[in-house]
């Protein structure tokens, strides 16, 4: 269970799947929200875009991302080497 940008770091996991979701916002909506992060971020790490500018910025998509919470599967590695 994740939430949050946890669940983003979790799902970076190429086998991790995702069961169950639950936010102030659908699971299309929230993943829009996250890349428009990342461009802000990385406009921001350009400097095309002003420090107070990414921070309203930040700031108005965090707050309309609201709360969430997933529950993820991810399979502990085989000692094997097989999953």
């Amino acid at each position: 269970m994740a939430s949050g940008s946890a669940i983003d770091d979790l799902l970076a996991n190429q086998h991790a799947r995702l069961l169950a979701y639950a936010g102030g916002v659908s699971w299309e909506e929230r993943v829009a929200i996250v890349l428009q992060l990342a461009n802000i971020a990385a406009a921001h790490r350009s400097g095309r875009i002003a420090n107070t500018d990414a921070f309203f910025q930040t700031v108005a998509l965090e707050k309309a991302l609201g709360s969430d919470i997933g529950l993820l599967s991810i399979p502990l590695p085989n000692p094997n080497g097989r999953r």
